[in-house]
């Protein structure tokens, strides 16, 4: 939705999709041509280290270490989205799994057993 400039959901306002950019999982290119672009203006990198809302994608090899250099130099932050993957790829989730410390971590749900 992002893409279009289109909130997913009635709590994003409309006005934060100009500040987002969605980007191709798996795409290093991607992101390194992002953060070429829009030198020292990204704040973060949020992703979901293994992505289930289409289908089960592991990330490629080298692709969230990719990430986590890339943020590390442009000093942003690295966030992995582990709502579905936390404590189930691992009891440390996929960062545990792939070796990769983000910044912060988003479990939400998970914790509660698929709870809100």
């Amino acid at each position: 939705m992002a893409t279009l400039g289109i909130p997913g959901s009635a709590g994003v306002p409309e006005e934060f999709t100009q500040f987002t950019l969605a980007l191709p999982y798996n795409d290093t290119n991607s992101v390194e041509q992002a953060f070429n672009k829009f030198k020292h203006q990204i704040a973060c990198v949020i992703v979901e280290p293994v992505v289930g809302n289409m289908g089960c994608v592991p990330p490629a090899s080298g692709y969230l270490e990719a990430l986590r250099a890339i943020t590390k130099r442009d000093q942003s932050l690295l966030v992995f989205d582990e709502v579905m993957t936390g404590f189930r790829l691992a009891y440390g989730g996929a960062q545990e799994l792939y070796g990769i410390q983000p910044d912060l971590t988003t479990m939400g749900k998970i914790i509660g057993g698929a709870f809100p």
